[in-house]
């Protein structure tokens, strides 16, 4: 799956962001791609080019798969942090870099997500959070310029940071598909974001408990 990059998060003993699992393999070749698409996964995706390339009529591969590199490995008793990156988009007649940070504090329970893309000239990146079922906009705004969502699931409440403040940038709640087992599926609401950027731009996501809550965090 073109899923390089991308996170589950568990709060309260339930999930806030998921893998959208598999749901099928050869009985239907298009939404077997759909569900191990760059868009069906919490990562980014860059001028609309997959991560790495899908085959249509090959269920089971990937064409010239992204290689990734571990930045930092840094696991504490108080605080985590992970940094890695990966060159999927090195393929573009404007390579573009992606870079994704995460950090854990442990006394607060916050985790936070860090993506910095890189790269010359104008591109488009999106950005598809998908929950296990609900999540509510709470408000957005700017907040000392920089653009700003805030999101709340049953267990955690998510905020959303792009900058620079100067960047387009778009979102809204849509509905993604999750499958938790082989020939179902179901409908789910997920965010979508996508920036216009020259150059650089910076997305962080940080997830905070709604009370004190143990959490899972899963990497791929």
């Amino acid at each position: 799956h073109n899923d390089t990059l991308s996170v589950e998060l568990w709060s309260g003993g339930e999930p806030v962001f998921v893998d959208p699992g598999t749901f099928c393999y050869t009985s239907d070749l298009a939404m077997r791609n759909r569900f191990r698409s760059t868009g069906a996964h919490n990562t980014a995706m860059v001028d609309g080019t997959e991560i790495s390339e899908i085959p249509e009529s090959e269920p089971f591969a990937l064409g010239s798969p992204a290689s990734v590199r571990l930045l930092e490995w840094s696991p504490d008793d108080d605080e985590s942090w992970v940094a890695a990156m990966h060159d999927g988009y090195s393929r573009l007649s404007d390579p573009v870099s992606v870079r994704r940070d995460v950090h854990y504090a442990r006394d607060s329970g916050v985790w936070t997500l860090t993506d910095l893309l890189e790269g010359e000239g104008a591109h488009t990146a999106v950005w598809h959070w998908q929950s296990a079922d609900s999540m509510v906009v709470r408000e957005d705004f700017d907040a000392t310029g920089d653009t700003v969502i805030d999101l709340t699931t049953s267990t955690a409440l998510i905020r959303v940071v792009v900058k620079p403040a100067f960047l387009e940038s778009s979102h809204s709640l849509d509905k993604g598909m999750v499958s938790t087992s082989y020939g179902v599926k179901h409908d789910a609401d997920c965010l979508r974001l996508s920036v216009e950027f020259q150059n650089r731009c910076s997305v962080s996501l940080t997830v905070s408990p709604r009370a004190t809550t143990t959490q899972t965090f899963l990497l791929p």
